[in-house]
C-alpha cells in the first residue's frame, strides 16, 4: 500500500476507544485552543479575514468575535487564523507545526453545520493530530529546513483526513480527501512577519474542510501523491529526511497524542 492507502485506512477504520488519556490530553488541547483562538479574534490578521469573508453569505458555524454565522469553510478560515494570531497556540516537535490551530478549527465548523457530538469531534482531532505528527516524523527536519511552515502544508493534510473522519467518510474517500490536500497544501516561512503567516493556519483549516467536503462528493486524487515519484516527499523533503515506513509502521500504537502529547505555551 502507498502511504496515502495506509493512512486513510487507518483514519477512516481505526476504533474511536482510544483511552481515557487520549481523550483527556484532547479536551485540554480543545479548551487551549479555543482561548487562543476567541484571543486571537480581534487581532488584525483575523480582522482581514472577517471583513473578507464578510460579504460571502451566512451559514451555521460560528465566527468569534462576529455574531454572523458562516458556511463552515469560511469560518474555519477565520477561526483557524484567529487562532494562531497571538501565537500562543500548541504546537508539536514532529512536524515543527501548530497543530491545534489547524486541525480544530475545520473540526469546530464542520461539526457545528454537521450537528456532531463533543466526543465524535474529539475523536477526529485524535485522528488528525496522528496524521499530522506521522508526517512530521516522515519529512522532518528536511521539509522545515527547506523553508516550508509545516502549519500550512502538513496542517493541511492532517486537517483534511481529520474531517473525513468527522464526516465518517470511508478509506477511498479519506484518501481522496488526502490527496486533493496535498494539491492545496503551500506555505513558506519567508511570510514570517506578517499576517499571512497566521493565515496559514486558516488555509489549513479551510482547506482541509474543502478536501473532505470534495471527496465525499466524489472528487478523487493520486494514492502516489505522497510517496510516489512526483509526491511530497521527494518535492517537498530532500533524500535526509526519515521517510514513511517508520512512522506508519507505529500508526495508533502508540497514539501520538499519547506518545509526543502536545506543547501547551504558559
Amino acid at each position: 500500500m502507498t502511504a496515502v492507502t495506509t493512512l486513510a485506512r487507518w483514519a477512516a477504520e481505526t476504533s474511536d476507544d482510544h483511552g481515557e488519556n487520549a481523550y483527556a490530553r484532547a479536551r485540554a488541547g480543545l479548551i487551549d485552543t479555543l482561548a487562543c483562538l476567541v484571543a486571537g479574534a480581534s487581532d488584525p490578521a483575523a480582522i482581514s479575514v472577517h471583513n473578507t469573508i464578510s460579504e460571502w453569505g451566512g451559514g451555521p458555524a460560528t465566527v468569534a468575535g462576529t455574531n454572523t454565522g458562516r458556511p463552515a469553510p469560511w469560518a474555519a478560515l477565520a477561526n483557524g487564523t484567529a487562532a494562531n494570531a497571538l501565537d500562543y497556540d500548541d504546537y508539536d516537535v514532529p512536524a515543527t507545526s501548530h497543530p491545534s490551530a489547524a486541525i480544530l478549527p475545520a473540526l469546530l465548523a464542520l461539526g457545528e453545520e454537521s450537528g456532531v457530538s463533543g466526543r465524535t469531534l474529539l475523536d477526529a482531532y485524535i485522528v488528525g493530530i496522528e496524521v499530522q505528527m506521522r508526517l512530521g516524523e516522515a519529512l522532518n527536519m528536511s521539509h522545515f529546513d527547506k523553508g516550508f511552515h509545516s502549519t500550512a502544508t502538513i496542517g493541511t493534510l492532517a486537517s483534511a483526513v481529520a474531517c473525513a473522519r468527522l464526516l465518517g467518510i470511508d478509506a477511498t474517500a479519506t484518501g481522496n480527501a488526502l490527496a486533493i490536500a496535498t494539491s492545496l497544501s503551500a506555505g513558506f516561512k519567508s511570510q514570517l512577519g506578517t499576517t499571512a503567516i497566521h493565515l496559514h493556519t486558516g488555509l489549513a483549516a479551510h482547506n482541509g474542510v474543502l478536501a473532505a467536503g470534495l471527496a465525499s462528493a466524489g472528487a478523487t486524487g493520486s494514492s502516489e501523491t505522497l510517496d510516489g515519484e512526483w509526491g511530497v516527499l521527494r518535492l517537498l523533503a530532500d533524500v535526509d529526511a526519515p521517510g514513511f515506513d517508520g512512522p506508519l509502521a507505529k500508526l495508533g500504537n502508540p497514539l501520538a497524542i499519547e506518545e509526543f502529547g502536545l506543547c501547551v505555551k504558559p
